[in-house]
C-alpha cells in the first residue's frame, strides 16, 4: 500500500481498538453489576438500571457497526492495486472459506474478489447480452421523476430496474456504444448491492427499431435486492415539500450516494450524470425512505478513457456539473474530481430538502461557469456554497456542511483535499480513493443523529 493507504489503514484499526476497548469495558461492567445487583431492589430501579445498561450495550453495536462501514472501503481500496500478491491472498481465503471460515468473513473474501475481478479487462465477456423476450412478457413501467424504469413479470411477480441509453443518432456510435455498455454491465454483474451500494446487473437489453430491425440503443437490467419495494426517484421525494423526511433518513440517503460513487470509482468507472432524477430510493422494512441506489448509466464511461467535449445547454442537468463542465462546449475533459462535484450538490438539496432549481431560481446559462457574466447575480456555483456555508448548517449541522464544501471545491486552485489533481494522479486510482474515504466518507459515518 502507499504510505497514504497505509496511514488511514492504521488510524482506522486504532479507531477499531479503541472501540473494542470501550465494548469490553463495558461488558464487564455489566457482567460486575449483574453479579452484585441487589434482590430486593426496587422494581422501578431495576427496570432503569436495566434500560441504561441496553442503552450502553446498543451504543457499543453501533459504534462497531459504524467502524465496519468505514473499515470496508478502506479494506476494498486494497482490491484496486495491481498486484499478484493480492490475487494470492484472495487465492488463500477462498481456500480457506471452503473448510470451514464462513460467516462475515467469507462475505467479505467474496465481495473482495468480485471488485477485483470488476477491475481487470476481459476482452470478450459472454452472457451480457438477454434477449427482448422477458420484457414482452412484463408490465413496464416509468418511475416519475425519473431516468429508469420498472419491469414486473406478468407469471411470477419479479421485478427489476430497467435503466436505458439515449438512443443512438448515427449507426457509426453504436460498436463504441456497445463495448462501453459491456463493459459496464460485466463490472456491475460483481455489485454486491449490500456491500457496494449498486445494484446487481442481470443483462442487458438490445434496444431495436422494428422497422429495420437494427440496434438503436440499449437497456440496463438491474435485480431488485429482496426486502426492496416500490423504487421512487428521489428528485421526486424532495418535491414533495409537504412530506417531511426524518433527519436520521435523509441522512442515511446521504451515506447511500455516496458510497454507491465510492464503489463505481473503485470499479474503475466515473458517471458524469450525478443528480437527484438518477438516483432511486426503496421501499425497505423499515421505512418508506429506506436505501437509495445510484441509476443513470447513460454517460458512465472508465475513469482512465478520454471523454467527450460536448455539453449541453440543459439548465437543470448543469446545476449539478462542476463550472468547467457546464454548457454546450465544457472547458476540460471529464476527471474523478467532477462526480465528486457533484455528489456535494446533490448532498446539499438532501440536506435541505428543496429542490435546487427553485433556490436558484432566476438562473440563466450566462450565470454558469466560475464567474457569472451578470454582474449583479453571483454565478451558481457560488451561491451553492452560500447555502452550504450559511444556510444548511441550521438544518443538518456544521459537519455536514463541511462536507459539502469539500465537494464543491474539490478543483479549486489551492485546495488541500482534491485541487492539484496531478498530485492525485496514480497507477491505481488509489490516492483519490484515499481523499475520498478520509475526507467524506468517513465524517459522514461520524455524523450520528
Amino acid at each position: 500500500m502507499q504510505e497514504d493507504h497505509q496511514r488511514i489503514q492504521k488510524d482506522i484499526l486504532d479507531k477499531l481498538k479503541d472501540t473494542l476497548e470501550t465494548t469490553t469495558s463495558q461488558l464487564e461492567r455489566v457482567i460486575s453489576d449483574s453479579h452484585s445487583e441487589d434482590i430486593n431492589a426496587p422494581l422501578e430501579a431495576k427496570r432503569l438500571k436495566y434500560v441504561f445498561k441496553k442503552e450502553k450495550l446498543e451504543k457499543s453495536v453501533s459504534d462497531l457497526e459504524s467502524w465496519q462501514r468505514i473499515f470496508d472501503p478502506t479494506w476494498f481500496l486494497i482490491m484496486t492495486v495491481a498486484s499478484p500478491i493480492v490475487d494470492q491472498k484472495l487465492e488463500t481465503a477462498k481456500y480457506q472459506d471452503g473448510n470451514g471460515i464462513v460467516g462475515n468473513s467469507a462475505h467479505t473474501s467474496v465481495a473482495a474478489a468480485r471488485l477485483r475481478s470488476a477491475r481487470e479487462q476481459h476482452p470478450n465477456p459472454s452472457g451480457i447480452f438477454k434477449s427482448a423476450e422477458n420484457l414482452n412478457q412484463s408490465a413496464i413501467f416509468k418511475i416519475p421523476a425519473s431516468t429508469v424504469l420498472t419491469g414486473q413479470r406478468n407469471d411470477t411477480g419479479q421485478c427489476v430496474i430497467l435503466d436505458p441509453t439515449p438512443q443512438i443518432q448515427h449507426e457509426a456510435e453504436l460498436p463504441a456504444l456497445s463495448k462501453r455498455v459491456r463493459d459496464l454491465a460485466r463490472k456491475l454483474m460483481n455489485a454486491d448491492p449490500d456491500e457496494f451500494g449498486l445494484l446487481l446487473c442481470k443483462g442487458v437489453i438490445k434496444n431495436k427499431d422494428p422497422y429495420v430491425d437494427s440496434v438503436v440503443g440499449f437497456t440496463f437490467v438491474f435485480e431488485v435486492p429482496i426486502g426492496f419495494s416500490q423504487p421512487r426517484s428521489l428528485k421526486g421525494l424532495i418535491a414533495e415539500s409537504t412530506h417531511h423526511h426524518s433527519l436520521s433518513r435523509r441522512l442515511k440517503i446521504a451515506k447511500d450516494l455516496a458510497r454507491s460513487i465510492n464503489y463505481l470509482h473503485m470499479f474503475g468507472y466515473v458517471h458524469k450524470n450525478i443528480r437527484p432524477a438518477n438516483i432511486i430510493v426503496f421501499k425497505d422494512q423499515e421505512s418508506d425512505m429506506g436505501t437509495a441506489f445510484l441509476v443513470g448509466f447513460e454517460d458512465v464511461r472508465p475513469e482512465d478513457g478520454r471523454s467527450q467535449t460536448g455539453g449541453d445547454d440543459d439548465l437543470e442537468k448543469n446545476i449539478y456539473r462542476h463550472p468547467s463542465r457546464q454548457g454546450i462546449q465544457p472547458r476540460s475533459y471529464y476527471v474523478v474530481q467532477h462526480d465528486i462535484y457533484s455528489l456535494g450538490v446533490c448532498l446539499l438539496e438532501i440536506g435541505l430538502w428543496r429542490p435546487l432549481k427553485g433556490i436558484l431560481e432566476g438562473i440563466s446559462p450566462r450565470m454558469f461557469g466560475e464567474s457569472s457574466d451578470e454582474p449583479d447575480r453571483p454565478s451558481v456555483k457560488s451561491r451553492l456554497l452560500y447555502h452550504a456555508r450559511e444556510i444548511l448548517p441550521s438544518y443538518m449541522g456544521s459537519n455536514y456542511a463541511k462536507i459539502i464544501e469539500t465537494c464543491l471545491t474539490c478543483l479549486d486552485p489551492g485546495n488541500q483535499n482534491f485541487g492539484d489533481e496531478t498530485a492525485l494522479q496514480d497507477e491505481d486510482g488509489i490516492m483519490v480513493g484515499v481523499r475520498y474515504i478520509e475526507k467524506i466518507l468517513e465524517k459522514l459515518e461520524m455524523i450520528n443523529i
